[in-house]
Parts: structure tokens; C-alpha cells; sequence
């Protein structure tokens, strides 16, 4: 099958379109969790930072004692629509989160959470906020299947890393 010269340059022009069109995603993805998180740490006064998968700083300072390192969007947009923090945990024990630092720093932290009321405009904005963000898992870790089941490329690796116990 041969192609004529324009369909080439259609064809690279279609793949810049689609790349310059997933970049401007992703800067909107890292201001929509910039916003999420600036909104939900607005009354913190705790020594814990938060940096998103693009290195940029949202919450905090480079010199805080604890940094809790969001790898990808999708660990914030669950504990925003669902609220649960194993699975905060969970995304940590695949690389989604990473925690730099101090890791006893994260208790106070946990402590603003519990005792932060947000009224229901609150609430509302941010789950319109998170729902915005991408819900599919990927990267470094973990890919999304068909059905939405979460499967581990190294499951045993992180495994073996986060509760294999040595006898030495």
C-alpha cells in the first residue's frame, strides 16, 4: 500500500495534535490538584509539604521535614471522592505516594484531617475538582485492565519490598 507525501505530514501533524493535546491535560490535571490541595490544607499549620508528579511544590515548603510526593493524580482524586485512607496506603505500597522525610510528621497531619470540617460548598467544589482529574491508573507501578481490576507489573517485587522480613 503506498501513501501519498500528505498523508505523512497528516499523520505527524494528527500525533502532534494529540501530544500537544495530552500536555495541555496534564498542566490542567497539575492545577486542578494544585487547587484541590491548596483548598484542603487552607487552615494547616503543620511542617508536612506536598509535591505533585510534575515536581512542583503545592503545599509547603523545600525545607519541610516531611514531603508526601503524589507520583500521580489519581491517589488524590480517590482520597477527595471517596475519602478513604488505605487507600492512601495502598498507593503508597505501589509508588503512587511516596513520603519523604520524617514519616512522624505525617500524624499531625492526620490529626488536621479528622479535625477539618469543610462546609458542603466545600465539599461540593472539590469532588467537581477531582472528578476532573484522571481516574485510570498507570506509570511506573500498575495498569488499569479493561474492567477497571488494577493489576501490579510487580506485585511480588512490592510485596517482597514493603513486609519481607529478613533473618539476619
Amino acid at each position: 500500500m503506498s501513501h501519498s507525501p500528505g498523508s505523512n505530514l497528516s499523520r505527524s501533524y494528527r500525533s502532534e495534535a494529540r501530544y500537544e493535546s495530552a500536555r495541555t491535560a496534564s498542566r490542567e490535571h497539575h492545577r486542578t490538584a494544585a487547587e484541590i490541595l491548596r483548598l484542603v490544607f487552607s487552615d494547616y499549620r503543620g511542617n508536612v509539604a506536598v509535591r505533585l508528579w510534575n515536581d512542583d511544590l503545592a503545599v509547603g515548603t523545600d525545607n519541610a521535614p516531611c514531603t508526601l510526593v503524589l507520583n500521580q493524580p489519581q491517589p488524590l482524586r480517590d482520597l477527595v471522592l471517596h475519602g478513604d485512607l488505605l487507600q492512601l496506603a495502598e498507593a503508597h505500597l505501589t509508588g503512587e505516594v511516596e513520603v519523604e522525610g520524617n514519616l512522624e510528621s505525617l500524624f499531625g497531619l492526620l490529626d488536621y484531617f479528622q479535625e477539618r470540617k469543610l462546609s458542603l460548598s466545600e465539599r461540593l467544589h472539590l469532588v467537581r475538582l477531582a472528578w476532573t482529574l484522571p481516574r485510570e491508573r498507570g506509570g511506573r507501578h500498575g495498569v488499569v485492565t479493561g474492567g477497571g481490576v488494577r493489576r501490579d507489573r510487580n506485585t511480588r517485587e512490592t510485596i517482597s519490598h514493603h513486609y519481607d522480613v529478613s533473618n539476619d
